[in-house]
């Protein structure tokens, strides 16, 4: 947020320079030129506590530590602002209490964010589908005060946002399978069908085979829950794969339930930001190996994510 305010527009100068010929005050021509050329303030990411989450909803306090670089101080209150991601709302910014920004200092500035989860779907939507890039616009108003004087000003606020998903799901990375001798080498993803309400993701899966003998791999698909949650379900690619003995590729496709996720973000939050995954195969799948079949029916893998968020926030530059 490194100039959310904008709170020294040349128009708010220019109408406090009016104001204060208009009052006959003797000015401070000095403060007046000052003023017609006020540097911006820089913001940092001081502090951040959750307040709730909800299926809907979560609301987070944030502390801001602002820097003036201007020679007067500043005192702001009466902060409003909503964010906006391609013209959908996304969330709500208030002021908690009011700021003094002493003349060139630093002080703190409390926010109040309510973001409103169960838009994610479309905003992810939309972001993917114009190359994992978005526009975050912010718009509101707050009061700002000089001395005795106070009057609303106008705030604007607009970044891009761009991701890079597709590495995070890409690797290179040797991992054992939890079949003897079978190892996946690489993955190699890309998005597919996207909608407000899921997201298409393809792996191309290089697997290797160490055994004398093909393994076969029937699956009907699975499922995948977040702290009990649908989150996902997948399917191999034709339902059968053959491995080796060497290298094959094996096509997974999986599509994500973006109308859970908001549920799925709240649960992860008020459980310490802690979530426990499950893979479970739908009947029907099995392993097929010269020594004997396995069956994969119902068979759960999990896996522990932890995260933290706090962290991460006050990590951002």
């Amino acid at each position: 947020m490194n100039n959310i305010l904008r709170f020294f527009s040349v128009s708010s100068a220019a109408l406090l320079a009016g104001l204060l010929l208009f009052t006959g005050c003797s000015a401070d021509a000095v403060s007046v030129a000052r003023l017609m050329n006020l540097r911006e303030p820089q913001f940092s990411l001081a502090g951040y506590n959750l307040l709730s989450a909800r299926d809907d909803r979560i609301e987070v306090e944030l502390t801001l530590l602002v820097h003036n670089p201007n020679a007067l101080s500043i005192d702001l209150s009466r902060l409003q602002a909503e964010a906006y991601v391609k013209d959908v709302k996304v969330a709500d910014i208030s002021q908690i209490g009011t700021a003094t920004l002493p003349a060139q200092d630093s002080s703190p500035l409390n926010l109040k964010v309510t973001a409103y989860t169960d838009r994610l779907g479309p905003c992810l939507a939309g972001h993917i589908q114009q190359g994992e890039s978005s526009r975050l616009a912010l718009r509101g108003t707050a009061n700002i005060g000089y001395g005795w004087l106070s009057f609303p000003s106008p705030l604007t606020y607009e970044r891009s946002i761009k991701t890079d998903l597709m590495s995070r799901l890409t690797s290179q990375k040797e991992q054992a399978l939890p079949l003897e001798g079978l190892n996946i080498t690489a993955v190699r993803s890309a998005w597919g069908v996207i909608t407000d309400d899921s997201l298409q993701i393809s792996h191309d899966i290089s697997v290797t085979n160490q055994n004398r003998d093909a393994v076969t791999l029937r699956a009907s698909g699975y499922e995948v829950t977040a702290n009990g949650i649908a989150l996902a379900e997948g399917v191999v690619d034709g339902g059968v794969a053959v491995v080796g003995p060497g290298k094959n590729t094996i096509r997974v496709i999986n599509i994500v339930r973006t109308r859970n996720m908001a549920q799925w973000l709240a649960g992860h939050l008020n459980r310490g930001e802690t979530t426990t995954l499950e893979l479970k195969f739908k009947p029907g799948s099995v392993i097929e190996q010269a020594q004997g079949d396995t069956s994969l029916d119902g068979r759960i893998f999990n896996a522990d994510i932890q995260t933290d968020l706090a962290k991460e926030l006050l990590s951002l530059k």
